[in-house]
């Protein structure tokens, strides 16, 4: 069994690394001074589900009142940029795979599963059949081409059961790797494929020397 204490100097240094990031994203910012900010899309996921009553809320269109889960954003300001969905049914869409693992590559990419992954104790981790939503929008705003780096992807917890990818990865490339499969009949196919998946950063620190390589901080005094 893995051991997940911390120990004291790497949880300060991840802290600190932290911290770092949104100082290095806010003077980013700040340095473009007068320009309207950029548009973003922030995908928030919870891959094996909570406490139903407290993330419920109360009321309907734009007259409704936050739940206790989904308080912090409200205290952020986005009420008006948000639409609360509840009650959407993936067990119909066709394709194997766990509850948990399929719904969450059905939730990142809209495309019914084929296979699932081979070597594995459980064979319920699904395979991408299709790239993500955020890396389609990508691949389509040429706005973007530029940017030091396109998108960001980070985790705050990698422990799961059997390894599975399909529960720690929400973002998966447009471009495809072949690996065998295991169809929904439970038979192995050598000529499966997956979108490639784009695995999350645990470590903040790394996440910051991501975001701090090709990137200009312009600091005003």
């Amino acid at each position: 069994m893995k051991s997940y204490k911390f120990a004291r100097r790497n949880f300060l240094s991840w802290t600190g690394a932290a911290v770092g990031l949104h100082t290095l994203l806010r003077n980013t910012e700040a340095a473009a001074q007068g320009m309207m900010s950029p548009q973003r899309l922030l995908l928030i996921h919870h891959p094996v589900g909570t406490v139903r009553p407290l993330w419920l809320c109360q009321g309907t269109g734009a007259n409704f009142t936050f739940s206790p889960l989904l308080k912090p954003f409200e205290t952020a300001g986005l009420r008006g940029d948000m639409i609360i969905i509840d009650g959407l049914n993936m067990d119909v869409i066709p394709g194997p795979g766990g509850g948990h693992e399929k719904g969450s590559v059905l939730l990142a990419t809209a495309s019914p599963t084929k296979w699932t992954r081979t070597g594995q104790t459980e064979t319920d981790d699904p395979m991408a059949a299709g790239p993500s939503v955020d890396q389609l929008m990508i691949s389509k705003l040429p706005t973007l081409s530029d940017r030091p780096f396109k998108s960001l992807q980070a985790i705050c917890d990698d422990r799961i059961d059997h390894q599975e990818i399909s529960c720690r990865c929400l973002t998966y490339d447009l471009t495809t790797q072949p690996k065998p499969g295991i169809n929904g009949s439970g038979a192995v196919e050598n000529n499966a494929y997956e979108n490639t998946p784009i695995r999350p950063y645990l470590k903040p620190l790394d996440l910051y020397n991501r975001v701090r390589i090709g990137t200009t901080v312009i600091v005003r005094h």
